[in-house]
C-alpha cells in the first residue's frame, strides 16, 4: 500500500503483521497491562479482508524501528449515510444527498475489543504525540474519509490536523476492583438483584459459560441473538458483516483465549456475550440477545452480573463493554469514558455534508440516549434527597 513520510517518520498500511511486529507490540501492550492476545483478533479479520472491506494496521515507523500502529477498517466504495443512519431515515433529503457521496473510508476498529481504549498502541510514550500525528497525517495524505472515535480529551490532538470532533456515545466499563464479591455490587443496584432473583426464580433462566469449542447448537443460537440484535441495533456500519459473521469464521468460537456467557432460557439461547481476556482486562469482543427469546427476562442484566463475578474471581482489574448503546448498559456500568467522532476528508462536499447530517445520525441519537439516562438518574436521586449523581 501507499506510504507517506511525516518528518522521519514513515506510514504504511498492512493487513497482516510480521512476527517482529507482533513481538514488539506485545511488548509494548504489556507494558500497559494488556496483552498481545488482541492482536490475534484484528489478524484473524484481515485474513477475511476482500477488495471491499480490509482490516488494516496502518503502522509508523522511524527508519526499521516501528513506533506504533493505528488499527482501522477500510472500505471502499461505502456511502456517508451507510455510517449515519437512525434518524437520518427520517430526513429524505439529506439522504439522498449523503446516498449520492461514495467514498473510501477508514472507520477505527479499537471498539471490536472494547480492551482496548484507544485506536492506537504505541510503543514508547516518547513518541507518543509524533507517532499518532504521524498516523493521523498519513490518513488525511489518502484523501479518502477517516472516522475515528477517541477520547474527548484527545479533541486538540485531531484539530491540529484537521479532523473535526462531534459529540458521541461515552466508552463503558465496571471497576472490577471496587468489588470483593458479586454481592458488593448488588449492593449497589439492588434493583438489578431483585429483577434478576425473581426472573431465576420464575422462568429457570441460566448462564452457561463457555471456552475453547463452543457446541455447534450453541453457536446457532449465538448467531440467531447476534442477527436479532444487528436488526434492532441504533448502530450499524458498512463493514457490519465483518464485525459479526466474520468473527464466527475466525477461532473465537474455537479458542480457549476466549471466554462466552451464554445465557438460556428453556434450554434456548436468549443472549450471550463474548470476552478476550486481555491482561488485565476482560473486554467484550461479541454479544447479542434474542428478543423474541427472552421477552421481558432480564437475560442481558444476567449476562453482565455474570462475567463481573467471573472477572472478580479470576483477578481482573476492568471489565470493557465499549460505547453506551442502550440504558442497560447506562445503568449497571461505573466507569464512563467521554468520546467524540473525529472525522476529516479530502473533499469539501463530504465534510460538509457530515457536519450537516450529524446531528440526525446514530452516533448521535446515542449520545443524547446517554444524556437522557444521566439527567434521568440525577431526577431520582433529587426525589431520593440525594446531590450526587
Amino acid at each position: 500500500m501507499n506510504d507517506v513520510t511525516d518528518s522521519l517518520l514513515c506510514c504504511r498500511a498492512d493487513t497482516t503483521l510480521t512476527r517482529q511486529e507482533r513481538e514488539v507490540l506485545d511488548r509494548a501492550l504489556r507494558v500497559q497491562g494488556l496483552s498481545g492476545s488482541v492482536l490475534g483478533l484484528y489478524e484473524g479479520l484481515g485474513r477475511l479482508s476482500t477488495d471491499k472491506v480490509q482490516c488494516v494496521f496502518v503502522k509508523a515507523y522511524r527508519q526499521d524501528e516501528l513506533l506504533g500502529v493505528g488499527i482501522f477498517v477500510r472500505t471502499v466504495g461505502s456511502k456517508l449515510c451507510d455510517s449515519l443512519n437512525s434518524r437520518l431515515r427520517r430526513r429524505p433529503i439529506l439522504m439522498a444527498l449523503g446516498g449520492a457521496l461514495r467514498s473510501t473510508v477508514y472507520f477505527s476498529a479499537h471498539n471490536l475489543c472494547s480492551s482496548l481504549f484507544s485506536p492506537f498502541i504505541v510503543t514508547t510514550n516518547d513518541a507518543k504525540a509524533a507517532t499518532i500525528g504521524a498516523i493521523l497525517a498519513w490518513l488525511r495524505s489518502m484523501k479518502d474519509d477517516a472516522i475515528i472515535i477517541d477520547s474527548s480529551d484527545e479533541h486538540e490532538r485531531y484539530a491540529k490536523v484537521g479532523f473535526e470532533g462531534f459529540p458521541f456515545a461515552s466508552n463503558s466499563w465496571i471497576d472490577v476492583t471496587d468489588y470483593s464479591e458479586i454481592d458488593s455490587y448488588y449492593s449497589k443496584h439492588k434493583t438489578t438483584r431483585k429483577k434478576i432473583s425473581r426472573s431465576l426464580r420464575r422462568s429457570g433462566m441460566a448462564v452457561e459459560t463457555y471456552s475453547g469449542s463452543v457446541p455447534d447448537d450453541v453457536v446457532r443460537g449465538m448467531k440467531a441473538s447476534l442477527a436479532c440484535s444487528r436488526y434492532h441495533s441504533k448502530v450499524a456500519v458498512p463493514f457490519q458483516g465483518l464485525l459479526e459473521d466474520g468473527r464466527f469464521m475466525t477461532d473465537v468460537v474455537t479458542s480457549d483465549a476466549y471466554v462466552h456467557f451464554v445465557t438460556t432460557l428453556d434450554s434456548r439461547v436468549a443472549g450471550f456475550h463474548s470476552f478476550l481476556p486481555c491482561g488485565d482486562r476482560l473486554g467484550g469482543v461479541m454479544g447479542g440477545f434474542d428478543r423474541r427469546c427472552m421477552g421481558k427476562e432480564p437475560a442481558y442484566e444476567l449476562t453482565i452480573v455474570t462475567a463481573l463475578a467471573y472477572a472478580i474471581e479470576h483477578g481482573y482489574q476492568k471489565l470493557c463493554f465499549s460505547i453506551v448503546d442502550n440504558y442497560t448498559k447506562q445503568r449497571m456500568m461505573d466507569r464512563f469514558d467521554s468520546q467524540n467522532v473525529y472525522f476529516h476528508s479530502g473533499k469539501t462536499l463530504s465534510r460538509s455534508m457530515f457536519r450537516h447530517v450529524y446531528p440526525y445520525s446514530s452516533g448521535r441519537e446515542l449520545y443524547e440516549l446517554e444524556m437522557d439516562a444521566i439527567e434521568k438518574k440525577r431526577e431520582l436521586l433529587r426525589r431520593r434527597g440525594e446531590t450526587h449523581a
